[in-house]
């Protein structure tokens, strides 16, 4: 009977010193310096990436489709209609640009207050 109360108290002691044995050798380690390049490549050699992009269908989605209506009518919203509906996208709504042959992109020329570009070869960003 008396080994069965003594148990718990020595159980306890040999838990706590266990315990502080495992700290103290867990903060005494030396922390390990590893070489940043290879260890046994006497040539370096330039990192090679190969991104993938998602297969998910998700890039085709168009921005406005011809199945939602966008003005809140209650008719579907089929047409380009700069008076009515304000497009959001990578454009500016009120800037016209033209495109730029030697950069292969369009720049911004000027601005428009009814979204419409009178200049020779400019597109309405609200269109683009």
């Amino acid at each position: 009977m008396k080994t069965l109360r003594m148990l718990p108290p020595v159980a306890v002691t040999i838990n706590v010193l266990v315990t502080g044995l495992l700290l103290i050798a867990s903060t005494s380690q030396a922390t390990l310096n590893l070489s940043d390049n290879p260890l046994f490549a006497a040539q370096s050699a330039p990192p090679l990436t190969l991104m993938t992009m998602g297969r998910s269908h998700k890039l085709y989605y168009e921005a406005y489709n011809d199945a939602s209506d966008l003005n809140g009518d209650g008719i579907l919203d089929t047409n380009y209609k700069p008076d009515v509906i304000n497009y959001y996208g990578y454009f500016g709504s009120n800037i016209c640009y033209v495109y730029d042959t030697g950069d292969n992109r369009f720049e911004p020329s000027s601005a428009t207050a009814d979204k419409r570009c009178s200049g020779s070869g400019e597109w309405s960003g609200d269109f683009l």
